[in-house]
């Protein structure tokens, strides 16, 4: 009798039990944004003695000077270029705060330094008037001008568009729309369900149930399925947002015949050109494609 009725009870129980295990996962969802993505900073001011001074600046080989650009809404913006004697190949580089924030852009100079190309970085905007971050829209429009006035400004140059992580985003834009010589995309994210799907289950599950609406939309096939220039994919072997299985599907949907992908084993996802392998593939890819 006893039995049966604790039999009873467990089966009057199930129902609630199941709707209080689905009340406690549904609190436990969450929406994926921007800011899990972004590393802003308040301000990053151009110092160009961090430059001159670092190990690898040579006076004699190596000049640096500070650029503006002028965005659409007025904003004037600071940046750099560091010019190598003789060479006619130069880097746009997207990188640093926001997209990735792992190492320092002198160190980051140094490198295309060593492999004779010149670098443009221009600094991101930070908090507008009313203390906001700058949205996704407003960051890619950013990207267009500088693209925009970098090519007039050096229209003999070629231009490689070199992308990391979230900019990648506005690197394939830019060369969806213009008749870029060259783009090459680290560490990309396809789009962001492949790249919740690579996370561990337990994150999916708590942390990253949904996608921002402001996500939602970009996609690196979209983009760049027509793209037709050399490309050069970069990805660290453990990498988890940008994994070497999202690179060989897009490399698979790039259209052009002028593209190789490239796994560094022993990269993290914040340094990746700071390994020789990576080097190798970036000089082997600007011998191919570039200026002698």
């Amino acid at each position: 009798m006893n039995s049966t009725f604790h039999i009873f009870q467990k089966i009057r129980l199930f129902p609630f039990s199941f709707f209080l295990l689905f009340t406690v996962l549904a609190g436990c969802t969450s929406t994926l944004q921007k800011e899990a993505l972004l590393s802003y900073k308040v301000r990053e001011p151009l110092n160009l003695k961090q430059y001159q001074q670092a190990s690898w600046f040579q006076p004699s080989k190596h000049t640096i000077k500070a650029i503006t650009v002028t965005h659409d809404d007025g904003l004037v913006v600071k940046g750099l270029r560091l010019s190598v004697n003789g060479s006619e190949n130069t880097v746009l580089y997207f990188g640093g705060t926001p997209y990735q924030d792992g190492l320092s852009k002198a160190d980051i100079l140094g490198q295309f330094a060593f492999l004779g190309l010149n670098v443009i970085a221009i600094n991101n905007r930070g908090l507008d008037s009313h203390g906001e971050w700058p949205s996704l829209r407003r960051l890619k429009a950013d990207a267009d001008n500088v693209y925009d006035q970098v090519r007039q400004a050096h229209p003999h140059d070629f231009l490689i568009v070199h992308g990391t992580a979230m900019s990648n985003f506005w690197v394939s834009d830019i060369a969806s729309r213009h008749n870029t010589n060259a783009i090459v995309v680290e560490g990309v994210i396809t789009n962001f369900e492949e790249a919740i799907e690579q996370q561990p289950w337990w994150k999916r599950w708590k942390k990253y149930s949904n996608i921002a609406d402001e996500l939602q939309s970009l996609d690196m096939y979209q983009s760049l399925a027509g793209y037709e220039g050399p490309v050069l994919l970069l990805a660290s072997e453990g990498d988890r947002w940008s994994t070497p299985d999202q690179n060989q599907k897009l490399h698979g949907a790039i259209s052009s015949l002028k593209k190789s992908v490239e796994t560094i084993s022993t990269a993290e996802p914040t340094d990746l050109l700071m390994q020789d392998d990576t080097l190798a593939a970036y000089m082997m890819f600007v011998k191919k494609y570039g200026y002698e």
